[in-house]
């Protein structure tokens, strides 16, 4: 019969510990590892204890975390005064303590497979290791190697479409941030999708004649138009190979739990015909979480559970953990408690920290086979439970979709207007106009910085579901002022060639960008509004149920916000007409009329309306 098996990590290897465990559970071995065998209602250090004590042999993951970790040091420590054998995996050097230095080791940093043979041989015999643990020295697998290479090229090759700001910002530092294993997947993948596009944009436009032949490079023609097929090489060939690798087993054991997959659940059979027994359960929630509340609620009550009252005591105690509540009252260790993960979020409560969660952050998933596991706790959470882990960057699809696209808008158009807006400068010193066309370029800078902002700032609204922007309305504003700076951009770039003063977005032919514009919404509207019909049910859950006040001070000034009020509602609605009104009026007038229009006729209108709106809140 094999040996039981105690298994002591740090949660930032926690990825490693799956494809550890799975490969060991396939060799027969008996596992105890805390987020698998943890059972809600009773005490987590208890049941710790009763694992250590009912193990043959602990298994001690050894890295850096592990070592400086005082609940890993408690638990090795433990198993040397209870005799118990120690066996380290070394999953990466560090200087060991001396009481771990004569213990037996496997060295798992090149090739895992070899890995779990050598550990399977030596957990089955007694054999005496003639070195101790390595504990100095850098060793990884080959794929790593490559894809260290892959990112320098790939992080060299961003450096053109610096007027993307975000692809650079997360892709220069990926080198270092591979090498030390702390990148984050979710946000590196979307710069590296987005790469090759926006590398595409940077080579059709005049930007690029701009920032390499006149800024930087002051090279030849010929050397430029080579350097430019080069990082088109780079980009379309290099960049999806080194996302395919990021994603491989290989990788991913490497990751923190930042740089990996999350899995959501385990494979466990459930007999789809069996009805499960009868539970009484609650839900501690936020207000603000209501509509997922809501819709667990009616899950669970579908296969006959009942929600508690106020006199009873349920036997199952659902915590929704957000940015709206990381704490409850209830006791995990005399209650059981079931923590639900609906976002990304920190500074979560001990006692929820240390249970493993139900990760609901890619929206309600697997309800029915919550709901036929509740009246049998381990199993559940053998099923359905995940590391109680909170730093990965994992959200709706719907949600997802909505992320990209803004990102793209503040990207595409806000990027590209200012780098043209360098370009046109160039033409300025050569018109005799020139504090008119000053001007123009001053509207013109302000308009990309403002594309750059709202998407900064709708993108903080999606993710965080804690602002103003957290909600439809306001969000559709900003969609819509978006679109009109951008139509208003082209159209003054227009004006500005044809006086001569410098050259246009598209090289000197305005309605491609105008054209370009409705396609870039034509495909976002074409994957967006059939993905919103189908998952409305989730983006509906995923804004807050109640915005009861304004949290920044912008979104007071601009009316940001979802009011509670019909007639408020009403007076931003006019409030946001007429700031969209003021925006085509300011950068398409390029007069002094114009912007007296503004200042004394629809200034004052939508400051009387802005100080009604706010009164109305007040009472």
């Amino acid at each position: 019969m094999k040996p039981g098996l105690f298994i002591s990590y740090s949660r930032r290897q926690t990825p490693f510990v799956d494809s550890l465990v799975e490969k060991l559970t396939k060799n027969e071995y008996s596992i105890w590892l805390d987020y698998h065998n943890l059972v809600p209602a009773r005490p987590w250090f208890d049941q710790i204890m009763e694992g250590l004590n009912g193990a043959d042999a602990v298994l001690l993951i050894v890295s850096k975390d592990s070592i400086e970790s005082t609940n890993v040091a408690d638990e090795w420590k433990t198993a040397l005064k209870l005799n118990k054998r120690i066996v380290l995996v070394i999953f990466e050097t560090c200087p060991l303590p001396e009481e771990l230095q004569n213990c037996e080791w496997v060295d798992f940093r090149v090739d895992f497979k070899k890995g779990i043979k050598q550990l399977d041989h030596l957990l089955n015999q007694l054999i005496s290791l003639e070195k101790p643990a390595p504990q100095r020295g850098f060793k990884a697998p080959f794929l790593f190697r490559v894809a260290l290479i892959l990112s320098i090229l790939v992080a060299i090759s961003s450096i053109p479409v610096l007027w993307t700001v975000y692809i650079p910002f997360i892709l220069i530092p990926l080198p270092w941030q591979i090498y030390k294993r702390n990148y984050n997947l979710s946000r590196v993948f979307a710069a590296l999708i987005l790469l090759p596009f926006m590398t595409y944009i940077h080579s059709e436009t005049g930007t690029d004649n701009l920032l390499f032949s006149r800024l930087i490079l002051n090279i030849d023609i010929d050397l430029h138009v080579f350097l430019i097929i080069a990082f088109l090489l780079i980009t379309f060939f290099f960049s999806p190979v080194l996302l395919v690798i990021l994603f491989t087993e290989s990788m991913q054991r490497r990751a923190t739990p930042e740089a990996a997959q999350v899995r959501f659940a385990n494979r466990l059979i459930v007999d789809k015909r069996q009805e499960p027994r009868s539970v009484l359960f609650a839900i501690d929630h936020a207000p603000e979480d209501g509509r997922y509340a809501d819709d667990l609620r009616k899950g669970l009550e579908k296969h006959g559970h009942c929600m508690a009252q106020i006199n009873e005591t349920p036997e199952a105690i659902f915590v929704l953990i957000s940015a709206y509540k990381k704490s409850t009252n209830f006791d995990p260790d005399s209650q059981v408690v079931y923590p639900v993960i609906l976002q990304p979020v920190s500074g979560i409560a001990d006692n929820l920290g240390r249970i493993q969660w139900i990760d609901f952050r890619k929206g309600i998933r697997n309800i029915d086979k919550l709901a036929k596991l509740l009246p049998e706790p381990e199993r559940l959470l053998r099923a359905l439970a995940t590391p109680p882990m909170n730093s990965g960057e994992i959200y709706p699809v719907v949600v997802d979709v909505l992320q990209y696209f803004f990102l793209g808008t503040g990207m595409v158009f806000g990027g590209v207007i200012l780098m043209s807006v360098l370009d046109v400068i160039i033409g300025v010193f050569q018109t005799t106009n020139f504090i008119s066309e000053l001007i123009d370029i001053v509207f013109i800078i302000i308009n990309g910085i403002l594309l750059f902002g709202t998407s900064l700032f709708i993108l903080r609204g999606l993710r965080l579901r804690t602002r103003g922007a957290s909600a439809i309305y306001p969000l559709f504003i900003l969609a819509v002022f978006q679109l009109v700076l951008v139509i208003c951009v082209f159209f003054s770039l227009d004006q500005m060639t044809t006086s001569g003063s410098g050259r246009s977005i598209e090289g000197g032919d305005p309605t491609q960008g105008i054209i370009a514009i409705f396609l870039y919404y034509a495909i976002f509207l074409l994957v967006a509004i059939p993905l919103v019909l189908f998952r409305w049910r989730e983006l509906y859950r995923w804004f807050p149920r109640y915005q009861v006040v304004p949290v920044d001070r912008i979104e007071n000034i601009f009316l940001l916000y979802n009011p509670l009020q019909t007639r408020a509602f009403i007076l931003h609605l006019i409030f946001h007409l007429g700031l969209l009104f003021s925006v085509p009026l300011f950068f398409l007038a390029f007069s002094f009329d114009g912007i007296s229009v503004i200042l004394f006729c629809v200034a004052p209108i939508l400051f009387g309306v802005h100080w009604l709106a706010r009164r109305l809140e007040k009472k």
